[in-house]
């Protein structure tokens, strides 16, 4: 009985040390790269890092409750913006998905499209995530 209580023991501590060594596999720090389209073509520059974990966090949200609906979209238009999350580990690998974003014309929506699905934002969110991914004073 003794040496069963000595193998817990033992078994224990070295998975504590080993959990203390290992490198974490994943890093929920992330960051949102936002790319604008530069004249009529398709060509885009680098425009802006979202780096606060708390707006990256907030359009993530954004993205997970839009009604997205399966269609391929013809636009006029290339994307105003593209976008996508990047970890700010190097380390760690994630296959990015890109995000399309157009501003309608009167300023006041945006529409998201990635992959083969396409979603429409209502005003009040789509105020919240210019602020956030557009707005060039921050």
């Amino acid at each position: 009985m003794k040496n069963l209580y000595y193998v817990v023991v033992l078994t224990g501590v070295c998975f504590i040390l080993l959990t203390a060594c290992l490198k974490p596999v994943f890093s929920g720090d992330q960051y949102i790269l936002i790319e604008k389209r530069v004249g009529e073509d398709e060509k885009y520059e680098e425009f802006k890092k979202v780096t606060a974990q708390r707006k990256v966090e907030k359009v993530r949200a954004i993205i997970q409750t839009a009604r997205w609906e399966k269609a391929k979209v013809e636009r006029e238009r290339p994307p105003d913006y593209l976008f996508f999350f990047q970890f700010k580990d190097p380390d760690v690998e994630a296959k990015a998905i890109l995000y399309e974003l157009w501003v309608s014309p009167a300023g006041d929506q945006i529409e998201l499209v990635r992959n083969d699905a396409h979603a429409q934002l209502d005003q009040g969110v789509s105020a919240e995530m210019m602020e956030i991914l557009i707005d060039e004073s921050k």
